[in-house]
């Protein structure tokens, strides 16, 4: 099915159950940042005002994986998450765009007539940030929105840039604080802790085996990590908060034949098997660097005084 056939059929199912209007907030929402929480804010307050319906529409992948792949942005949270995120900040339900080249290539008049006009709800109210941009090449700009939604009597919100000591919130400079281990500053620009989101895998059990503290091995979908370390977290199991310990490199203690970035988590006052499950790690703080021990009684005696670290920070 294509996304304006999709978005059609959408639609249609929103006025089975006989809602009639919509006010829509557009934009990628990756992180789903503060700034991007003020948006939604702004779409819910209308909502609750106006009677609307409040959705947010939002692209899949990147825009820019398409268009300048090569210059893809590694996300901050993946797409599941990311429609959870939106969903607590204020939209009711959540439109994902195939952003693929069919729909790269629609010119910015003909985006709004498809996605704008359609006639199965009416749309009361389009919000986005600013400097929001739509269409072929991104011809498309708010003094064309705003011409549009005026001709057909639809309010436009734009939402300002918010900025944390004169640096602009975006979820570019997010991932720039990420990658450098910034975690006060991303919790900021957040509005929370940067999490990590996995699976939990096999690994090569040495934690627990040759330590006395067993950890998960997590896989990642997120795509970008902070700087390899040790790391004062929380993992968040079926809505429970663990305390617990990080750590992301390459365990250059232990000869695995291979030097893979692996994350590995160890859950305090924790007891239970772990394989298959999904993990939430909140990262806190930054403990110290990664590095290598003559033994494992030598890491061993590390890993207990992390602990005791994490643990003064209840």
């Amino acid at each position: 099915m294509n996304t304006i056939l999709k978005w059609r059929t959408f639609l249609e199912s929103l006025r089975r159950v006989d809602i009639k209007n919509i006010c829509v907030g557009i934009g990628v929402f990756d992180g789903v940042h503060i700034g991007h929480a003020e948006l939604l804010q702004s779409l819910a307050d209308y909502a609750k005002k106006n009677n609307s319906y409040p959705l947010a529409i939002t692209f899949s992948p990147h825009p820019r994986a398409l268009t300048v792949p090569e210059h893809a942005p590694k996300l901050l949270v993946p797409l599941n998450q990311r429609i959870e995120l939106l969903k607590k900040n204020g939209a009711e339900d959540v439109f994902v765009i195939d952003f693929n080249r069919d729909f790269a290539n629609l010119e910015a008049g003909e985006f709004l007539r498809v996605f704008c006009l359609d006639n199965a709800v009416k749309i009361d109210c389009i919000c986005v940030g600013k400097n929001w941009r739509f269409g072929k090449n991104g011809a498309g700009d708010t003094v064309l929105l705003e011409k549009f939604c005026q001709a057909n009597n639809i309010d436009c919100r734009l939402i300002e840039e918010l900025k944390i000591d004169s640096e602009k919130i975006s979820s570019a400079n997010i991932r720039i604080a990420v990658a450098n281990g910034f975690l006060d500053k991303v919790r900021n620009m957040l509005g929370r802790p940067y999490f990590i989101h996995g699976t939990v895998v096999k690994g090569f059990s040495f934690a627990g085996d040759k330590l006395g503290h067993p950890t998960a091995n997590l896989k990642p979908d997120s795509e970008i990590l902070p700087p390899d370390g040790v790391y004062a977290a929380k993992a968040v199991i079926d809505d429970a908060e663990y305390l617990a310990a990080v750590n992301i490199g390459v365990a250059p203690s232990f000869d695995f034949n291979c030097r893979n970035h692996r994350i590995e988590v160890h859950l305090l006052d924790f007891d239970g098997n772990l394989y298959g499950r999904e993990l939430d790690i909140m990262l806190l703080k930054y403990l110290r660097n990664e590095r290598f021990f003559e033994s494992a009684e030598a890491l061993k005696e590390q890993i207990i005084k992390d602990i005791q670290q994490i643990k003064s920070l209840k």
